[in-house]
């Protein structure tokens, strides 16, 4: 056999083997891609439509439908707050802006944080109690009991204080929220 053989056979093998590598890579990252893409067991797909738990911004109506789950303790959700309210600046009644709430594993105070925005929305100011949370996110996402941070919250925006205490604490107000957390924990999101 000559050198050319040689050379010729030597290249032939490192071509198979970059290209098996080549394959296994593909195979690879199709099959993380495939797992990614399937849904978690049990996991349904985002509904746009709108329920009766919904807070809704802007035309319920309307053909375009923004949908936040959503954190009262997150950081990126504080952060993402101003952008809403600049999309709805500028998109007006064009577009439906739904929140659901969407509090995490790590967020102790996400759930109480839910309740005071529904005992809020009671009383007609869920968005003004929203901007709240997340404006004082950093004095209260810290502490073990949020009640007094909660009561001052609804005094500062001038809710009838007795009424949004009774609205916190109410049993059908927390077992209507929760059951929402526990549908919007069934969509495919993760986190």
């Amino acid at each position: 056999m000559n050198t050319t053989q040689t050379s010729l056979k030597q290249i032939g093998f490192w071509a198979a083997i970059l290209i098996g590598v080549s394959a296994l890579v593909a195979g690879m990252i199709w099959l993380v891609n495939l797992q990614k893409a399937a849904p978690a067991p049990g996991a349904q797909n985002i509904s746009t439509e709108i329920s009766s738990t919904d807070q809704i911004k802007g035309n319920k109506d309307a053909k375009v439908v923004l949908i936040e789950y959503s954190d009262f303790q997150c950081p990126a959700c504080a952060a993402f707050a101003p952008v809403v309210d600049e999309i709805m600046k500028e998109f007006g009644n064009d577009i439906a802006f739904v929140y659901r709430h969407f509090p995490l594993p790590q967020h102790p105070n996400a759930t109480p944080m839910a309740y005071t925005s529904e005992a809020a929305a009671v009383q007609g100011k869920f968005w003004e109690m929203s901007a709240l949370i997340f404006k004082n996110q950093a004095t209260w996402s810290t502490q073990t009991d949020v009640t007094s941070i909660v009561v001052e919250l609804a005094r500062s925006l001038g809710l009838n204080v007795e009424k949004f205490t009774a609205d916190f604490n109410s049993k059908e107000l927390r077992n209507r929220v929760d059951a929402t957390i526990v549908e919007n924990q069934k969509v495919d999101i993760s986190y």
